[in-house]
Protein backbone atom coordinates (compact mmCIF):
# COMPACT_ATOMS: atom_id res chain seq x y z
CA UNK A 1 0.00 0.00 0.00
CA UNK A 2 2.80 2.32 0.60
CA UNK A 3 4.68 1.85 -2.33
CA UNK A 4 1.42 2.36 -4.52
CA UNK A 5 0.78 6.10 -2.47
CA UNK A 6 4.52 7.02 -3.44
CA UNK A 7 3.88 5.88 -6.66
CA UNK A 8 0.80 8.11 -6.63
CA UNK A 9 2.66 11.19 -5.87
CA UNK A 10 5.17 10.60 -7.74
CA UNK A 11 3.15 10.63 -10.73
CA UNK A 12 0.41 13.88 -9.56
CA UNK A 13 3.50 15.84 -8.87
CA UNK A 14 4.19 16.12 -12.87
CA UNK A 15 0.59 16.90 -13.17
CA UNK A 16 -0.14 20.29 -14.48
CA UNK A 17 -3.55 22.74 -14.09
CA UNK A 18 -5.22 21.24 -16.96
CA UNK A 19 -4.69 17.80 -16.47
CA UNK A 20 -5.74 18.21 -12.21
CA UNK A 21 -9.09 19.10 -13.83
CA UNK A 22 -9.39 16.11 -15.98
CA UNK A 23 -12.38 13.97 -15.66
CA UNK A 24 -11.59 11.08 -14.03
CA UNK A 25 -13.16 7.38 -14.39
CA UNK A 26 -15.06 7.81 -11.18
CA UNK A 27 -18.73 9.68 -12.33
CA UNK A 28 -18.58 13.91 -12.11
CA UNK A 29 -15.02 13.66 -10.67
CA UNK A 30 -11.75 15.68 -11.72
CA UNK A 31 -8.75 14.00 -11.37
CA UNK A 32 -8.12 16.75 -8.29
CA UNK A 33 -11.45 15.69 -6.75
CA UNK A 34 -9.92 11.88 -6.81
CA UNK A 35 -6.71 12.55 -5.48
CA UNK A 36 -8.22 14.48 -2.51
CA UNK A 37 -10.17 11.41 -1.67
CA UNK A 38 -7.68 9.31 -1.62
CA UNK A 39 -5.12 11.53 0.32
CA UNK A 40 -7.68 11.95 2.88
CA UNK A 41 -8.16 8.63 3.84
CA UNK A 42 -4.79 7.73 5.47
CA UNK A 43 -2.16 9.12 8.16
CA UNK A 44 0.94 7.93 5.76
CA UNK A 45 3.36 10.28 5.24
CA UNK A 46 2.48 12.77 1.25
CA UNK A 47 4.65 15.39 0.26
CA UNK A 48 2.83 18.52 0.30
CA UNK A 49 3.67 19.03 -3.15
CA UNK A 50 0.36 16.35 -3.50
CA UNK A 51 -1.00 17.63 -0.45
CA UNK A 52 -1.22 21.11 -0.55
CA UNK A 53 -3.50 21.46 -3.75
CA UNK A 54 -6.12 18.58 -2.28
CA UNK A 55 -6.58 20.61 1.48
CA UNK A 56 -6.80 23.93 -0.57
CA UNK A 57 -10.25 22.29 -2.77
CA UNK A 58 -11.45 20.01 0.25
CA UNK A 59 -11.32 23.13 2.41
CA UNK A 60 -13.26 25.21 -0.09
CA UNK A 61 -15.86 22.64 -1.06
CA UNK A 62 -19.06 22.81 -0.12
CA UNK A 63 -20.23 19.39 -0.89
CA UNK A 64 -17.11 17.54 1.51
CA UNK A 65 -18.01 19.88 3.79
CA UNK A 66 -14.87 21.92 4.11
CA UNK A 67 -15.89 25.14 4.47
CA UNK A 68 -17.86 24.42 7.34
CA UNK A 69 -15.02 22.58 9.24
CA UNK A 70 -12.92 25.56 8.82
CA UNK A 71 -15.04 28.45 9.51
CA UNK A 72 -13.34 31.61 11.34
CA UNK A 73 -10.21 29.26 11.61
CA UNK A 74 -6.68 30.01 10.66
CA UNK A 75 -4.84 27.07 9.28
CA UNK A 76 -1.59 27.06 9.39
CA UNK A 77 0.59 24.61 7.56
CA UNK A 78 4.06 23.84 10.13
CA UNK A 79 5.57 21.83 7.03
CA UNK A 80 5.06 24.82 3.78
CA UNK A 81 4.76 27.93 3.36
CA UNK A 82 0.99 28.21 3.87
CA UNK A 83 -1.91 29.65 5.71
CA UNK A 84 -5.28 30.10 4.70
CA UNK A 85 -8.37 31.81 6.89
CA UNK A 86 -8.75 33.99 9.88
CA UNK A 87 -9.83 33.53 13.44
CA UNK A 88 -8.02 31.59 16.08
CA UNK A 89 -4.79 29.51 14.53
CA UNK A 90 -4.41 26.00 14.08
CA UNK A 91 -1.09 24.72 13.28
CA UNK A 92 -0.38 21.01 11.73
CA UNK A 93 1.07 19.90 8.33
CA UNK A 94 -0.49 19.87 4.97
CA UNK A 95 -1.38 16.01 5.49
CA UNK A 96 -2.97 16.75 8.90
CA UNK A 97 -5.06 19.99 7.84
CA UNK A 98 -6.05 18.08 5.07
CA UNK A 99 -7.62 15.17 7.44
CA UNK A 100 -8.71 17.86 9.29
CA UNK A 101 -11.05 19.82 6.55
CA UNK A 102 -12.18 16.24 5.58
CA UNK A 103 -13.47 15.98 8.84
CA UNK A 104 -11.28 13.39 10.09
CA UNK A 105 -10.83 12.90 13.84
CA UNK A 106 -7.56 11.04 13.52
CA UNK A 107 -5.48 14.72 12.74
CA UNK A 108 -6.67 16.01 15.99
CA UNK A 109 -3.52 14.33 17.52
CA UNK A 110 -1.00 16.41 14.93
CA UNK A 111 -2.39 19.68 15.49
CA UNK A 112 -1.76 22.72 17.83
CA UNK A 113 -2.98 26.16 18.47
CA UNK A 114 -6.01 27.63 20.04
CA UNK A 115 -8.74 27.29 17.44
CA UNK A 116 -8.41 22.90 17.75
CA UNK A 117 -10.38 23.43 20.67
CA UNK A 118 -13.32 25.35 17.90
CA UNK A 119 -11.98 22.79 15.53
CA UNK A 120 -12.47 19.47 17.54
CA UNK A 121 -16.69 19.75 17.84
CA UNK A 122 -16.81 20.14 13.94
CA UNK A 123 -14.72 16.40 12.70
CA UNK A 124 -17.45 13.50 12.52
Amino acid sequence: MRTERLNLCAYVEELDDAAWRTPSLCTEWTVREVVAHLTTTTRATIPSVVALPSLVYVAANRFLGGPKRVAGLELVATDAAWSSGEGPAVHGTVADLLLAAAGRPAALTGLSGPGVELLAPRLA
